[in-house]
């Protein structure tokens, strides 16, 4: 009897320990995830293949924790069936997101298609299944709903990050992703994010602090060093430049157009025999993603435009949504090879493929205006405004409103608004619009040079910025 006793406090003994450490890893699994979630967060894996690539290594090691891999049976083994019941179906719900997150950030991944929404793998898998889609709107919507739930979730805030830059809503990207960071201080992921949203609105002091930030948290990140040398070329700051894109081929960056990039700051510091080398360069070099493919494009329009078109629509070909790609080639289209309905293919699948940014809606509206469609192009000059005033939208739509002007009295008053609320919001627009012809129905107009001329007026007493 008593052996039989002690025998049973043993036993239970020994469960006590089993279960106390079946908890314990259950913990270390709960510490690790939010970190491999961000990494894995829909969109990571289109925007920087590399993160998404460590996510998929560290998902690989939290899922080789409980032996889920090719083991469908996972959840029956003791390690799991001793977790109270709701830690289990916690664990369970978890891994199953996380095996469908690994799995959509495989560079093979296929779209679902059309498939049924499903709740089994997740909020960031039915995002992904969106996004996928590019039924960013609809993304957002389910992230946010998700959010009202789970407010802390730093992965779906860096979801709806993406989510907000694919619609072109860059402000409240930002928001987005200033609320991951805030959420996983200790992750470099959002910095990045935070820094190309920043970098893209010309935020450029503080685009190149959050890539410094990220370089700090993850000191190997060669994408994080060569947007640092973008930034720093934004603020005029050359050499520091110089530095960071010498600094990202050092790290491995594959990418052609840092040579285009650097030959600019090696031409402003008046190195012009280091300028043309990197040219030189750039062009000699295969393009390896869409980015590189604009660079060269853009490179290449001063002496070969065919060739310029070729690349932008190799850009295409790599990512059919870069939406550089699609600005430049109808710019080509247009302005050099005088092809303007194939430039209006181009602007209709911009805005059918970004219906929030005002600025597409506003180029084609200067297209069709130059065609002589004034119905179409003031829907587009409307729908451009409803989305954003900021000064060139303006600047765009006065454009389509001068085109407009000798058939149309009234779009002559619209146009002069215009351009006074572009110009009374960014004054150095002045340069631009005195040459644009554009607005060449306005070159006699004295309320256009009275506008123009203060607008320079106040610039030069600023001085040099």
């Amino acid at each position: 009897m008593l052996v039989a006793l002690i025998s049973a406090a043993w036993y239970t003994r020994g469960r006590q320990l089993a279960q106390a450490h079946a908890e314990e890893q259950f913990h270390a699994f709960e510490e690790e995830l939010p970190r491999v979630r961000v990494l894995l967060a829909p969109g990571v894996a289109r925007a920087e293949p590399a993160i998404a690539a460590e996510g998929t290594a560290a998902a690989g090691r939290l899922l080789d924790m409980y032996g889920m891999g090719a083991n469908e049976t996972w959840s029956a083994q003791d390690q799991v069936q001793m977790l109270s019941s709701d830690h289990r179906e916690q664990l369970v719900r978890q891994a199953t997101e996380l095996r469908e997150l690994v799995r959509a950030a495989r560079p093979d991944a296929e779209s679902p298609g059309d498939a049924e929404l499903g709740a089994e793998g997740g909020a960031l898998w039915s995002a992904w299944r969106l996004v996928t889609a590019r039924q960013f709107s609809a993304a957002i919507a389910l992230l946010e709903a998700h959010l009202r739930r789970e407010p802390r979730d730093a992965a779906a805030w860096l979801a709806i990050g993406y989510c907000r830059v694919s619609e072109r809503d860059l402000a409240r990207a930002e928001i987005a992703y200033t609320m991951c960071h805030s959420l996983t201080p200790e992750l470099y992921v959002p910095h990045y994010f935070r820094g190309l949203v920043r970098l893209e609105q010309k935020e450029y002091s503080a685009a190149r602090e959050d890539f410094s930030d990220t370089l700090g948290l993850h000191p190997d990140f060669a994408g994080a060093a060569f947007h640092r040398g973008l930034a720093s070329q934004g603020m005029g700051d050359h050499r520091r430049a110089i530095e960071d894109f010498d600094l990202s081929l050092r790290l491995g960056l594959r990418h052609t157009r840092v040579y285009f990039l650097r030959s600019r700051s090696y031409a402003a510091l008046g190195d012009q025999q280091a300028a043309a080398r990197d040219q030189a360069e750039g062009l000699r070099l295969e393009p390896t993603d869409d980015q590189s493919w604009v660079a060269r494009g853009l490179a290449r329009i001063a002496t070969d435009v065919p060739g310029a078109e070729l690349d932008f629509r190799a850009a295409l070909e790599a990512n059919p949504a870069s939406l550089p790609a699609l600005a430049n080639l109808a710019h080509v289209l247009s302005e050099r090879l005088r092809r303007p309905d194939e430039a209006l293919e181009c602007l209709d699948r911009w805005i059918e493929q970004y219906p929030q940014d005002a600025v597409g809606w506003g180029s084609r509206g200067v297209l069709r205006a130059r065609q002589k469609d004034a119905a179409g192009a003031l829907r587009d000059a409307d729908a451009a405004l409803a989305r954003s005033i900021v000064p060139f939208v303006r600047y765009q739509t006065a454009c389509i409103h001068a085109l407009l002007s000798r058939e149309r009295t009234e779009s002559l008053d619209t146009a002069r608004r215009l351009i006074a609320q572009a110009l009374h919001d960014q004054p150095r627009l002045f340069a631009d619009m005195r040459g644009d012809p554009d607005l060449a129905n306005l070159r006699e107009d004295h309320v256009f040079e009275q506008l123009l001329r203060a607008a320079q007026t106040l610039v030069e007493s600023a001085g040099p910025k």
